[in-house]
C-alpha cells in the first residue's frame, strides 16, 4: 500500500506545563519511532493568533502498519498517556500525499532546493459518498495545482500546503494578485468550506 501521513489535531489541556506537554510528545515519538513501518514523527502548535491547536504529523509506509501498531499491546499504555495531555476528543486522520511524506512539512529542503521553516496547511471540505464525485475530484485538484503554481516564494507541493514566512503569507493575502487567483480555490465546486493554519514543525 502506498504511504500515508497521520495527521493529529489536539487543544492541551488548560495549565498543562509545556515541559510536561513536550515530556509526553517525546516519549511518545520514541514508543512510535520503535514500531514497523513509522518513518518520521514531526509537532508544531498553530503559528496563528488566539489558536490553541497542536498538530503532530507521523508518517507511516502504509496505513496497515499504523493500523497492526493499534492493536500491539503497547498501544493502550501509549494512549492513555498521550490523551491525558489534550482537551475533548482526538481529531485525527490519514492523508496520501505528493510527494510522499513532503519536506516542508519538517523544515527540510525540498524540490527544487526550496527550504522553509513555516508551512500554511490549508483543509479544505468537501461532501462525503455520492456528494463528490471523481470529475469534481479531478477538476479541484487541477484548480489548486493552478493556485499554487501562481503563487510567488514558496516551496509548494500537492498536498494543500503553502511554505511561506507568516507575515509575508498575510500580508500577500491583501495584495491584487492574490485577489486575482484566490477564486481558483474559493470556486472549487462542491465546496462546504475551508480552514488555514501556519505551523513549524519540529522532528522528534
Amino acid at each position: 500500500m502506498a504511504p500515508v501521513t497521520e495527521i493529529l489535531r489536539y487543544t492541551p489541556k488548560e495549565g498543562l506545563a509545556d515541559s510536561d506537554h513536550q515530556g509526553t510528545l517525546l516519549e511518545a515519538s520514541k514508543t512510535l519511532l520503535q514500531q514497523p513501518g513509522c518513518k518520521g514523527v514531526h509537532s508544531s502548535p498553530a503559528l496563528d493568533k488566539d489558536n490553541q491547536t497542536q498538530y503532530v504529523f507521523i508518517e507511516w509506509d502504509s496505513i496497515d502498519s499504523h493500523i497492526a501498531f493499534t492493536k500491539k499491546d503497547v498501544f493502550r499504555p501509549f494512549f492513555e498517556k498521550f490523551n491525558a495531555v489534550f482537551e475533548g476528543s482526538l481529531n485525527t486522520y490519514h492523508a496520501s500525499l505528493s510527494p510522499e511524506h513532503p519536506p516542508v512539512l519538517h523544515n527540510a529542503e525540498g524540490k527544487g532546493g526550496a527550504k522553509t521553516s513555516v508551512v500554511e496547511l490549508l483543509h479544505a471540505y468537501f461532501p462525503g459518498g455520492d456528494g463528490f464525485t471523481a470529475d469534481q475530484m479531478a477538476s479541484t485538484a487541477k484548480n489548486v495545482q493552478e493556485f499554487l503554481g501562481q503563487l510567488p516564494g514558496n516551496a509548494k507541493g500537492h498536498t494543500g500546503e503553502v511554505a511561506l514566512g507568516v507575515e509575508a503569507h498575510m500580508k500577500y493575502r491583501e495584495t491584487e494578485h492574490f485577489q486575482k487567483v484566490v477564486p481558483l480555490i474559493r470556486g472549487l465546486e462542491g465546496l462546504k468550506g475551508m480552514e488555514m493554519v501556519h505551523v513549524s514543525t519540529k522532528t522528534w
